[in-house]
C-alpha cells in the first residue's frame, strides 16, 4: 500500500514541529540528489488558516525533516496572486552545513602521501559539529600539497575524485564509501531503444584512457627513485576500439605485484566513453543511490555497467515517474558482455535475439537463492549473463563453493575474478565450469602474496560477480 514520507517544519532550534500540507506537496515537491555534489528538495505551500502554525515556520535557516533526513531551509520566496499566497522553497541537506562548518585552519606544511581516512580524520577529528564519519571499503593513497587551511567541503570538491570516494550523509553521521562500495549490482539491465521510449543517452570520450605509465610502492633509498611495481598499462581492447588514449602516470604505494595493480587499473581506469543514461519509466522505488545496471547497445556491439549518481523524484505523488541519471564513470568495458553480443549473428537485431534467448524460462527460473553450509549465494539471470552475490565465512584456495543447476550452467568453462575485503583487499580468482560447479581458483594480496584462505572476523565476506552462460 502506498505511504507518504513523513516531512515537518520546525524551527532552528527544534522548539516547535508542525506538519506540512501533503496536497500541496504531491504537486510540487521534488528531491534531487547528485553524487558528492547536491542534495536539495524544493517544494511550494499555499497559505491556509488550517497551516497556519507550519506557514509562520516558513523561514531561511528552519528545518525540515524529511523521511528521517534533516533539510536547512536556504531560499523562501513569497508570491500573492489574486489574494492567494504561495510559498517556495529549497532546502539543502544539513550536510553541506556541517561539512563547511567542519574545518582545520591550519595547513600541513609540505607535500604527503595521505591514505583517505587519515585525510578526512585531518578534517574531523575533534570537530565541534558533532560529525561523525564512517568508511566503508578500500582507498587509494592521494599525494596532497599543503593538505588543510580550508573546510571539509572544500576537501571534498578538490580531492574526493582521486581517492575515488562518494559521501552518503545520514545527518551528522556521513558514511564514506569508495567507489566500489558504493556500487549496488542487482542484475538488472537496459536494453538502448527497446526497453523505454523515454531514454536518453549521452556519449563523451574525451575522458578515455586506455595506456599509461604505473608505478607501485617506491623503493627506499634509491635515486633516482626506484619502484617495486613499474610498467606501461595498456588496454588493448579499448585501442582497438577507440584508438589510442594515453592518461597521466599512475601511482599507488599499496602495491608490490604487476599483476594485481594491472588487474586494479583494467577496473579503475575510464577505458571506455563515459555514458550519461537518463530513464524516466521505472518505478520510484526499483532505484537507489548508486544502483548499477547492465546497459546494452545493440548497435555498437558494445555494452558497459552504469551507475545511479543522480536523480530527482516526488515521493508523494504515488505514480510519479522519476528522472533517473546513470553514468559509467570509473568503469571499465565488460569483456564477457561484449563476447555476449560478438556471438549474436545480426548484431543490428540483437534485441530480438536476446528476447528470444530468454524464451522457455520463467522468472522463477531466472533467480535462486542457494544456502550454503557457511552462507548464501544469489543468482540472478539476465539475457546470457548470470548475476551472482555471495556472502559467505570462508573462501579457500582450491574448494567448490557450490553446484549451480540449469539454467545457471555455462556452456564452457568461465573464469574471472572478484575483490573482496578482509582487512585489506584480497583479489579472488575462480572458476565456473560446465558442470556448473563454482570454485576458488587463487586468492592473492594487492601486493601478490597467495594466501590459502581468507575469513572476516565477527561477520561475513561479500562479493559479487557475473558469467557468460
Amino acid at each position: 500500500m502506498f505511504q507518504f514520507p513523513l516531512i515537518t517544519i520546525s524551527d532552528r532550534n527544534r522548539q516547535t514541529r508542525e506538519r506540512l500540507p501533503i496536497a500541496d506537496l504531491q504537486k510540487s515537491f521534488k528531491e534531487t540528489w547528485n553524487k558528492n555534489d547536491t542534495w536539495t528538495i524544493t517544494f511550494s505551500v499555499i497559505e491556509q488558516d488550517m497551516y497556519a502554525k507550519a506557514i509562520s515556520l516558513i523561514s531561511t535557516e528552519n528545518i525540515i525533516t524529511y523521511n528521517g533526513q534533516e533539510f536547512i531551509i536556504k531560499q523562501s520566496n513569497r508570491e500573492i496572486n489574486n489574494g492567494t499566497s504561495t510559498y517556495t522553497i529549497t532546502a539543502s541537506h544539513r550536510y553541506y552545513d556541517d561539512a563547511t562548518n567542519v574545518r582545520n585552519n591550519t595547513a600541513y606544511n609540505g607535500t604527503k602521501t595521505w591514505s583517505f581516512q587519515d585525510a578526512v580524520n585531518y578534517f574531523v577529528n575533534g570537530n565541534d559539529q558533532g560529525v561523525s564519519v564512517e568508511f566503508q571499503g578500500n582507498f587509494p593513497t592521494v599525494q596532497i600539497e599543503n593538505l588543510g587551511n580550508c573546510s571539509f567541503l572544500k576537501f571534498t570538491q578538490d580531492y574526493f575524485d582521486s581517492f575515488n570516494a562518494v559521501v552518503v550523509p545520514n545527518n551528522k553521521h556521513w558514511v564514506l564509501y569508495s567507489y566500489d562500495e558504493f556500487k549496488k549490482n542487482n542484475g538488472k539491465t537496459v536494453i538502448y531503444q527497446h526497453d523505454s521510449e523515454d531514454i536518453k543517452m549521452n556519449m563523451d570520450s574525451t575522458s578515455i584512457v586506455n595506456q599509461c605509465q604505473c608505478y607501485g610502492k617506491p623503493i627506499d633509498n634509491t635515486t633516482p627513485q626506484k619502484y617495486s611495481v613499474d610498467f606501461l598499462w595498456s588496454n588493448q581492447d579499448s585501442i582497438n576500439r577507440w584508438g589510442l588514449h594515453r592518461g597521466d602516470a599512475v601511482s599507488d604505494e599499496r602495491f608490490t605485484d604487476q599483476n594485481s595493480m594491472n588487474s586494479y587499473e583494467n577496473q579503475h581506469q575510464q577505458s571506455d566513453p563515459s555514458i550519461t543514461l537518463e530513464l524516466s519509466s521505472f518505478n520510484r522505488d526499483d532505484y537507489d543511490k548508486g544502483e548499477e545496471l547492465l546497459l546494452i547497445i545493440p548497435s555498437m556491439k558494445w555494452s558497459t555497467n552504469v551507475v545511479l549518481n543522480h536523480y530527482e523524484r516526488n515521493p508523494f505523488l504515488e505514480f510519479d515517474t522519476p528522472t533517473l541519471q546513470f553514468d559509467n564513470t570509473n568503469l571499465s568495458l565488460n569483456d564477457v558482455n561484449v563476447a555476449l553480443h560478438d556471438q549474436i549473428e545480426n548484431i543490428n537485431q540483437t534485441t530480438t535475439d536476446l528476447l528470444t534467448a530468454q524464451s522457455g524460462i520463467t522468472n522463477n527460473d531466472m533467480q535462486k537463492s542457494i544456502t550454503l553450509s557457511n552462507g548464501n549465494l544469489t543468482l540472478n539471470l539476465n539475457g546470457n549473463i548470470v548475476y551472482a552475490s555471495i556472502t559467505i565465512a570462508l573462501l579457500s584456495v582450491n574448494s567448490t563453493i557450490t553446484t549451480v543447476q540449469s539454467p545457471f550452467v555455462p556452456s564452457e568453462n568461465r573464469t574471472g575474478t572478484f575483490f573482496v575485503q578482509s582487512g585489506q583487499m584480497y583479489l579472488v580468482s575462480y572458476l565456473v565450469d560446465t558442470g556448473g560447479n563454482i570454485k576458488v581458483q587463487n586468492i592473492s594480496s594487492l601486493s601478490g602474496s597467495s594466501v590459502d584462505s581468507i575469513s572476516k572476523e565477527n561477520t561475513n565476506l561479500n562479493a559479487s560477480f557475473n558469467y557468460l552462460i
